[in-house]
């Protein structure tokens, strides 16, 4: 879709979206954006501020303009306006968005029924086309299967699709053919809330886990796991932190915790204060990442009940390794 048709989307919905900018937050989206995309901004808006009856309106919008039948969710089982919204504000591209989850949507169903209720309710997923449908599908099959696991932890809040991308895909199944016999549990969190809430749940479920890949926008000193402050993680939030011991206990003893999030991993930051708080080892670029671009497993043949250890390298950024906060390897990938 061109900018010129994103204006004239804008111009065709104004009477339905006009009333959703009240909120100085979308206004100022709008105002820095809308020379590019101003419908998909202003549906990005209403998706992050716009009351109920705003967002039921932008939905009916873009399920016309999409061809979407509006029982369409009803055969699958899951929420309409919760998926949509996920949707939304999970791509700068909300009709790829939609093109793309509709289609992993066709696929998974047809070769499980039934899983994308499953995979929502169980563990928060909306965003279907993010991931590999095998490795979906095997989470599926191995839902009450026990063993060693780890988890993949995204938010659903991507608007520079740091998550949803080819690199991204092809990381994933690198990391499930290097595994071997240790699962990977999928996880999709709308909060920081709902994260914490997430791995309670995984961790009640099958047991501690054996590593993990924690995707979040970021910077040296901050974390971002959805939009507004609350969803916001500082380095002295974590310096502060009396749940350290609790966080660390969702994991074996030497697990490793690989922060998918942008400058994260630079000295003194908020990469740094985790692996120092939780007394384990964090791997996270140094700068901006540009996502993975190599990933190797690393397990000791001799001792199979450890947890296994990575090598990887960032598209753009340093991978800098961590151990009970102290600086053990920089590697330069760029």
């Amino acid at each position: 879709r061109s900018s010129r048709a994103s204006i004239d989307l804008l111009a065709k919905h104004d009477s339905l979206l006009q009333n959703a900018f009240e909120n100085p937050e979308a206004r100022a989206l709008l105002e820095k954006d809308n020379k590019l995309e101003p419908f998909k901004d202003a549906v990005r808006a209403v998706a992050l501020w716009g009351d109920e009856s705003q967002m039921a309106s932008v939905l009916g919008i873009i399920m016309d303009e999409t061809g979407t039948d509006p029982f369409y969710f009803d055969k699958f089982g899951i929420d309409a306006s919760d998926t949509l919204i996920a949707w939304c504000i999970s791509s700068a591209d909300v009709f790829q968005a939609f093109e793309d989850n509709k289609l992993a949507l066709e696929i998974l169903e047809g070769q499980r029924p039934g899983i994308a209720r499953t995979l929502s309710g169980e563990f928060g997923i909306r965003n279907f086309g993010r991931y590999p449908e095998e490795l979906l599908i095997r989470q599926f099959d191995e839902l009450t299967v026990g063993g060693k696991y780890g988890v993949i932890a995204y938010p659903r809040l991507d608007h520079g699709l740091a998550f949803n991308n080819d690199g991204s895909k092809e990381a994933m199944r690198t990391l499930s053919q290097q595994l071997g016999d240790t699962k990977i549990r999928i996880t999709e969190a709308g909060s920081l809330f709902d994260l914490k809430k997430r791995m309670t749940q995984l961790q009640s479920k099958y047991g501690k886990l054996s590593f993990g890949f924690l995707g979040a926008h970021g910077g040296k000193d901050a974390m971002q796991f959805g939009w507004g402050k609350k969803n916001e993680v500082w380095t002295d939030d974590v310096l502060r932190s009396s749940s350290a011991a609790r966080i660390h206990d969702y994991f074996e003893e030497g697990a490793t915790l690989v922060l998918e999030s942008c400058s994260t991993g630079a000295e003194e930051g908020i990469g740094q204060a985790i692996s120092d708080a939780l007394k384990m080892k964090v791997i996270a670029p140094g700068s901006t990442a540009g996502g993975i671009q190599r990933l190797q497993v690393l397990r000791n043949e001799d001792q199979p009940e450890v947890p296994p250890g990575f090598d990887i390298e960032f598209k753009w950024a340093q991978a800098q390794q961590y151990e009970q906060g102290v600086l053990q390897k920089s590697s330069d990938s760029r």
